[in-house]
């Protein structure tokens, strides 16, 4: 293939692309299911009673996982700050 047609290819995937993020399309995985476990494990987590890799193990995530939806947990949990 030459580098003129590779370049072709490639300027056409990026605009194809670009309008199918315009159109709103998703790319990658979905997001894994929130089990059920996961609020009352979170809150032994967050009070020191388990260690974040036995939290993730007992979530069936991985800790990066499980830390991404402890910190979205917290801050959707968090109350505003007094004025």
């Amino acid at each position: 293939m030459s580098d003129a047609e590779k370049a072709v290819r490639r300027r056409r995937q990026r605009e194809g692309i670009e309008k199918a993020k315009q159109e709103g399309t998703r790319f990658g995985r979905s997001p894994l299911p929130m089990p059920d476990n996961f609020y009352s494990v979170y809150r032994k987590w967050d009070s020191k009673e388990i260690s974040g890799e036995e939290a993730a193990k007992l979530c069936g995530f991985s800790r990066g996982t499980f830390y991404r939806r402890a910190k979205e947990m917290s801050q959707s949990v968090r109350r505003p700050e007094r004025v």
